[in-house]
């Protein structure tokens, strides 16, 4: 059976993905998310396609129209969320949960060498979770008590405490620590 630090972002996360360019009118945005559906839309880059930012719903509530002008005449890239935050696909699922609740988002545009390849979102995650339950269940089952591995406890980023990126962040009382700062306390 699967580890649960085991399972990787490309094994849940969504490949169809919806994209617009900077440039789509708001108006022509809605429609298209209207007709797919859905309540996000990543915007790319036209010519690398890489993903700069993201239109959603609350987005287009939160930022409303610009006084005196018409949804037609406001690009997406003028009420776009941006920048965005990425993750590759070979990242731990665990580590890309974190990176959501920590960052308060429900949509993480998944990029290889700067092009996008997919998308995990909050929906993605839910699908898997009782598959999760059922290998720490398994797992706590074996070993008498549930024992998470270092890779759970870690992810990359930027340090709460000295601001510093590190591959090996801890999460301590909240805050994610780097190595370093851990040694000096």
């Amino acid at each position: 059976m699967a580890e649960i630090d085991d399972v990787k972002v490309r094994n849940v996360m969504s490949t169809d993905v919806i994209t617009v360019s900077p440039s789509t009118t708001l108006d022509n945005a809605i429609k298209l998310m209207g007709e797919k559906d859905i309540s996000y839309l990543l915007v790319v880059d036209k010519e690398n396609k890489n993903p700069i930012g993201l239109l959603n719903e609350m987005d287009i509530i939160s930022r409303g129209l610009p006084k005196g002008k018409k949804m037609e005449e406001i690009k997406v890239e003028e009420v776009m969320t941006k920048p965005i935050i990425t993750c590759k696909s070979d990242a731990y699922l665990v580590d890309a949960m974190r990176m959501m609740a920590r960052h308060k988002i429900r949509r993480l545009p998944i990029v290889e060498e700067g092009k996008l390849i997919g998308i995990l979102t909050s929906s993605d995650v839910i699908s898997v979770v009782p598959e999760l339950i059922e290998i720490l269940l398994e797992r706590s089952r074996g070993e008498g008590e549930l024992a998470l591995s270092p890779a759970i406890n870690s992810l990359s980023g930027f340090c709460d405490e000295c601001g510093e990126w590190s591959d090996n962040l801890r999460e301590i009382d909240g805050p994610f620590i780097c190595e370093e700062c851990l040694i000096n306390k």
